[in-house]
């Protein structure tokens, strides 16, 4: 294994959320059998809707989006998927809350801005 250089984080908030992008890579390594998939999830009537995008590309506001309009949130930016024949496909949830990037989209209604600011958890200026 090659020796890294040691990470420095600007804030404590970039400390907790930096390794949250490495953890497609453990769960890969540590469960062959599934599908590791940068995404977010909600659960909508009992389902679980995947919502996959690239790094970026508002995965954590949608899910907050769907969340202030009563959907559950089952994981942001990760989520595991394990499909067995003649079995329902499964996902897995990694625990994440989202995580969302400043600053907001433009256009978000005045709904969504007072459910965001509700449930405001670590913030610096990146998140």
């Amino acid at each position: 294994m090659k020796k890294s250089e040691p990470v420095f984080h600007k804030t404590a908030v970039n400390a907790m959320c930096d390794p949250i992008a490495l953890l497609p890579y453990g769960e890969a390594a540590d469960h062959p059998d599934l599908l590791t998939l940068h995404a977010a999830a909600v659960v909508i009537d009992g389902q679980a809707v995947l919502l996959p995008a690239v790094r970026r590309g508002g995965k954590s506001v949608m899910t907050a989006a769907l969340a202030a309009r009563g959907a559950a949130v089952y994981s942001d930016d990760v989520v595991g998927v394990t499909a067995r024949a003649r079995a329902p496909l499964r996902a897995l949830a990694a625990g994440i809350a989202p995580r969302l990037r400043l600053p907001l989209p433009d256009g978000i209604s005045p709904e969504f801005a007072a459910f965001v600011a509700a449930h405001k958890g670590p913030e610096n200026g990146q998140y």
